[in-house]
């Protein structure tokens, strides 16, 4: 009891990490966080005298190294236009279902135009020639509503109450953009924000401002490695130890939160890509940081002289298929990918599972399977070449269970393509406000590691994304109060 007769309720005490794609596939995400992180500031303020919290923020772009993020984004870039999926193949079918002005993008088989989910290959964009133009389109319904007429002085960006820009008005691809609400941002933001009243620290109204990354078009951009890039946000002995050591607390829970619309694609670190041939590690990390040079041994024995090739890395060919990629699996498997090492057989059931009996000439031996996705397959080079290559999700629940001596002190929550609807070919299974989404296997199934410490929540439906704040709230409190 308190001197007054009142209940003392401890400080709980958590370290949070969000990590948010930062591809161009996630400009109306980003857009759609300043919502969400607005919803999580008003639940941190209703709670905030049992709060001792740190926030910090990551993309996952490698390129990035797992750097806390302390510049806010200011613009995004044109490719971050509205866009809304709609199955259409010509203007005429975006302007009856949404409207004049509105324009087909679709450059697909016409048979592929819709999937079975329901979900839509094509989508339509809104032309504009002026700023005006997206205001009177996107602003005039949340302005006035759907049966008040809307007057150019009530609508107007020098009103100041429409804050859509049009890009490269009156061109083919012009479009409706909202650029992020950062200009209230200071350039130079902590690396990473505290509130905590007891000590005077209330910085969450800073939380917008390192929670809005640059969205980038870049190959590494574009291959997202989420599980990877905490790691190296966070490994105590890796390239940001003296970052760790100052975020994370050992008596505080530590929250990881993923927000994507795609797949995760870390690369296991062995994993060697035989077209990504190097003379030094210099020659990989200008593409990848952290990767190395080595000899890879199978290949040098099929080519019949040394060859080095890059570690950690993929073919950027395999960018947009991560997630079809499998697990990498170990030294026996990726060299038996190059016909080395693999065990006689005679039918496939003298091999073990995933492995299958073939021919390869000189004998009948056991060889991994690859994912029978011809798209794939066209990229091997040389054909036979492993794909297996990502990290084990199961490693990455190690790493993070190991910060702590507690894992009960870890939580994980993913804000992702929701898997469980996937009913379509494409690896994207849902569409809605925010744009499309592909599965989110990797992520959701890293939450699943981690049992009622553990949540997911599908990025498509703004319903379930808000949701996510109460739940991350309820699920601090139950580790820090079990019954």
């Amino acid at each position: 009891m308190g001197p007054d007769g009142g209940t003392i309720v401890p400080l709980v005490k958590v370290d949070m990490v969000w990590v948010i794609d930062n591809s161009t596939s996630m400009c109306q995400e980003q857009v759609a966080l300043q919502e969400i992180v607005s919803d999580y500031v008003s639940m941190v303020q209703q709670n905030i005298a049992s709060f001792d919290l740190r926030v910090a923020a990551i993309n996952t772009n490698v390129l990035q190294t797992g750097e806390f993020l302390n510049s806010p984004a200011h613009d995004f870039p044109p490719a971050c236009v509205e866009e809304r999926p709609w199955p259409c193949l010509a203007n005429a079918d975006c302007e009856m279902g949404l409207g004049q002005g509105w324009t087909c993008d679709f450059d697909d088989d016409p048979e592929q135009m819709q999937n079975p989910n329901g979900s839509a290959n094509s989508a339509c964009m809104f032309g504009c020639h002026s700023d005006q133009d997206c205001c009177k389109e996107f602003c005039a319904k949340e302005t006035c509503g759907d049966d008040l007429p809307c007057f150019e002085e009530t609508c107007s960006p020098s009103a100041g109450t429409c804050a859509y820009q049009c890009r490269s008005p009156g061109e083919y691809y012009s479009g409706c953009q909202m650029p992020p609400d950062t200009a209230d941002c200071p350039e130079a933001v902590p690396k990473f924000i505290s509130v905590n009243l007891a000590q005077g620290q209330n910085e969450v109204d800073l939380f917008k401002c390192i929670a809005t990354v640059y969205v980038a078009q870049s190959y590494a951009a574009n291959k997202e490695e989420g599980l990877k890039m905490v790691w190296w946000a966070l490994d105590p002995a890796g390239p940001n130890a003296d970052q760790s050591a100052s975020f994370l607390r050992p008596e505080a829970f530590l929250m990881v939160v993923f927000l994507s619309d795609e797949d995760d694609c870390s690369v296991d670190e062995a994993f060697a890509a035989p077209n990504a041939q190097c003379s030094t590690d210099k020659d990989c990390t200008k593409e990848i940081p952290l990767t190395h040079c080595k000899t890879d041994v199978r290949l040098s024995q099929v080519q019949g002289n040394a060859i080095k090739t890059c570690t950690g890395q993929i073919k950027k060919d395999y960018y947009n298929v991560c997630s079809l990629l499998g697990e990498y699996k170990g030294p026996e498997h990726h060299a038996c990918a190059y016909d080395e090492a693999c065990s006689d057989c005679a039918v496939d059931d003298d091999c073990e599972y995933g492995w299958y009996c073939k021919d390869v000439g000189y004998a009948t031996k056991c060889r991994p399977k690859l994912v029978a996705f011809s798209t794939i397959a066209s990229y091997q080079q040389p054909p036979g070449s492993p794909i297996f290559s990502l990290a084990p999700v199961s490693d990455f629940y190690s790493r993070l269970i190991s910060l702590k001596e507690d894992p009960s002190q870890v939580l994980v929550a993913a804000i992702v393509g929701d898997a469980t609807h996937n009913e379509s070919k494409n690896t994207w299974v849902c569409s809605g406000p925010f744009g499309r989404a592909d599965i989110g296997n990797r992520y959701i199934t890293l939450a699943k590691m981690f049992g009622s410490n553990g949540v997911a929540a599908n990025v498509c439906s703004p319903e379930e994304t808000t949701a996510m704040v109460g739940t991350l709230a309820q699920q601090v409190f139950k580790a820090a109060f079990p019954q």
